[in-house]
């Protein structure tokens, strides 16, 4: 498993863009196919079009994300993470998330053998 931790203040969709850029180097590079994505010290700067746009994937990265299985953990859940877990899981992709730290580990390690932080 490969956790990102994110701090400060978060822009969606161009901080998630980036966040996508990140998580695909990493997959090739590591071969890591379970993410956590830890947004709980982050300050979310978005609204539901923008969290729609976040969840949209970029085409470069679409084929290989699609590969993973990825956690996002916030400190609470609001009607935009929902949203953007929704708009997620109807593109195809394997995402779910958490407001709980045990949880979000729990669901990933479900299919995760070994565990590697990056």
């Amino acid at each position: 498993m490969c956790t990102f931790t994110v701090t400060g203040k978060v822009r969606s969709p161009e901080d998630g863009y980036e966040l996508q850029c990140r998580a695909n180097q990493v997959s090739i590079q590591h071969e890591c196919r379970f993410f956590l994505i830890d947004m709980r010290q982050a300050e979310i700067i978005t609204k539901t079009m923008p969290a729609f746009e976040t969840a949209k994937v970029k085409d470069e990265f679409r084929q290989e994300l699609r590969k993973h299985k990825t956690a996002v953990l916030y400190s609470r859940l609001a009607e935009h993470e929902r949203f953007f877990e929704t708009v997620a899981v109807n593109s195809g992709f394997t995402l779910k998330v958490f407001d709980r730290y045990d949880e979000a580990v729990e669901w990933l390690a479900k299919d995760c053998i070994s565990v590697n932080s990056v």
